[in-house]
């Protein structure tokens, strides 16, 4: 479990439930705070995990599901490159289909 919160023991902002794979790791559940005052934290969340994997020399950050128009996830069809796992295979997704 990764936590950030704001200044040291103060308030929690964001969590992430993190596994950690062979070769990456997997955003399992993370959640954070709508307070006004730190917007971004979902991408901060991802960011975050990236630099973690790229520190342990490994090759993927999952970021989990991700639901096309939902406002809630949105954010993480911003990261490229970006693969889908659709009808039983993966594929690239495209930079124009992740708009949002």
């Amino acid at each position: 479990l990764l936590t950030w919160r704001e200044g040291p023991g103060g308030p929690l902002r964001a969590a992430c439930l993190t596994d950690v794979l062979p070769n990456g790791l997997s955003a399992v559940y993370s959640y954070f705070s709508l307070h006004p005052t730190t917007p971004s934290l979902g991408t901060y969340v991802i960011l975050a995990l990236i630099e973690l994997a790229k520190r342990a020399e490994m090759d993927f950050v999952h970021l989990g599901y991700w639901v096309k128009g939902s406002k809630t996830m949105d954010y993480k069809a911003r990261f490229h490159p970006t693969q889908i796992y659709e009808e039983g295979i993966w594929r690239d997704l495209p930079k124009w289909d992740a708009q949002v």
